[in-house]
């Protein structure tokens, strides 16, 4: 969420695949959107929700363990 670049680069570096810079322009693409985040697909990055997992803590807990 900091720098969406920087972390793009470096999941297409891992894949092997090349940067194009309309990626950072993903919510002005004009195209049919058909999943329940539709709406979401059409934001610009932002940090209203980077926290809001912390909603679901409770049912999760022990799913958390595994990445320990």
């Amino acid at each position: 969420v900091d720098d969406p670049e920087k972390s793009g680069r470096d999941i297409l570096k891992f894949i092997d695949l090349p940067w194009d810079d309309n990626l950072l322009n993903f919510h002005n693409v004009n195209r049919t959107v058909l999943t329940a985040s539709k709406w979401q697909v059409r934001q610009k990055i932002n940090k209203n929700a980077v926290e809001r997992w912390r909603n679901y803590e409770k049912f999760i807990g022990p799913l958390l363990q595994l990445t320990e």
